[in-house]
């Protein structure tokens, strides 16, 4: 397989239902213009995007959160080297995203959780795995390290696994935060920032398609043409 750029999700069970992947095809494919392949790996194919892309169902179901460690698996249908740009569904593009798959390009990125308290350790400790990007092969150790324990009570997401597994050996780059910011800890309050921002995390509630968010927001409207 040829090595190219890829921008991924992750739909398992029925949290998120297709309007979620077709939003974020929309969204990716109008705030890039870099050539990319939509990958979705999800455990029912209908879930993936009508108009374009690829789709990933693996063997193994895990519980919850824990099936975006399929992301590392070296069973991924993507050839080696291939830049993988990973976005959790409820996230909102608002701006070209194409410095994320630019910056530190040599290096594998994340962004820091948001909460404040562990953005004011020195270092700063504790990634959220809303936005990453990686090369295939790149964290397979993470994946393989998962699978000896799948169902450990050790960490609370998959989050805190990828940080605990990476962060001696291997850490992240962090993304610039005006890049990508929190709705409800950044922007709810402070705005978008200027244009600098690219994407919107809405992690925990609100999620950007409750009334609440998209009635009172209209860049959300906008992005998710609601």
């Amino acid at each position: 397989m040829q090595v190219n750029n890829y921008i991924a999700c992750v739909n398992f069970g029925d949290k998120y239902s297709r309007e979620y992947v077709e939003k974020l095809y929309e969204m990716v494919s109008n705030n890039c213009t870099i050539p990319f392949t939509f990958l979705t790996i999800t455990d029912d194919e209908r879930k993936s995007p009508n108009r374009g892309g690829t789709t990933y169902v693996p063997e193994k179901h895990y519980e919850g959160w824990w099936n975006k460690l399929h992301l590392f698996s070296d069973d991924l249908p993507v050839s080696p080297g291939s830049t993988i740009l990973y976005f959790d569904l409820d996230v909102v593009i608002t701006g070209n995203i194409d410095e994320l798959f630019t910056y530190e390009e040599d290096k594998w990125c994340t962004i820091l959780d948001f909460i404040h308290l562990r953005r004011q350790m020195t270092p700063p400790t504790m990634y959220n795995s809303s936005v990453m990007r990686f090369k295939k092969g790149e964290l397979s150790f993470v994946y393989d390290e998962f699978i000896k324990l799948p169902k450990t009570k050790k960490w609370n997401g998959d989050q805190n696994f990828i940080h605990d597994m990476t962060v001696d050996k291997y850490p992240a780059t962090y993304y610039p935060h005006e890049m990508i910011r929190s709705y409800k800890w950044d922007i709810k309050e402070n705005g978008l920032g200027g244009g600098r921002t690219k994407v919107a995390v809405f992690h925990g509630k609100p999620n950007p398609f409750e009334p609440i968010v998209w009635k009172n927001e209209r860049w959300v409207r906008q992005a998710l043409r609601l």
